[in-house]
């Protein structure tokens, strides 16, 4: 598993790093940027704006988990960078705001969570796999087993 760092580009240049992800808002549009700003300045490259950071945050958390998985940009944005990180490599979210709080790190949280959901969903199914394999071996009247799984030895 690789470590992932949200920095802030102008405090901080991790560019010439592999697997360096830009997430902020540009003119050209990028999928995991924020769309939402704060101070209730809507600026031209944001759809809206909230009182506070955290509001246009937590509004980002509702408008990933929603888009995640329905929208192709966005999921393939993500995606690309969770494989990078479930293969061990070190990846680098570039944005705008750090240290202060910042969506980035929102999207630090799911790469991780997900990789932890499928870890775990990969110990149920390794555990289920070893019932079914279990449950295969049937045991005869002399107490020996036999089936699937089971090494018989000729006497």
């Amino acid at each position: 598993m690789g470590t992932i760092k949200v920095y802030n580009t102008y405090q901080e240049d991790f560019t010439y790093k592999p697997n360096n992800f830009l997430i902020c808002r540009t003119r050209s549009g990028n999928p995991l940027a924020n769309p939402f700003s704060y101070n209730g300045v809507k600026t031209k490259l944001s759809k809206l704006s909230f009182k506070t950071r955290e509001e246009a945050i937590d509004a980002y958390k509702v408008y990933f988990k929603k888009m995640y998985g329905v929208d192709e940009e966005i999921t393939k944005a993500f995606d690309t960078i969770y494989e990078k990180y479930k293969n061990g490599e070190d990846v680098y979210l570039q944005c705008c705001c750090k240290p202060l709080p910042c969506h980035g790190d929102f999207l630090a949280e799911e790469l991780q969570r997900k990789l932890v959901m499928e870890k775990l969903a990969e110990r149920r199914k390794n555990k289920k796999s070893n019932t079914t394999i279990d449950s295969g071996i049937v045991k005869q009247k002399d107490g020996h087993a036999s089936g699937e799984g089971s090494s018989q030895i000729p006497r």
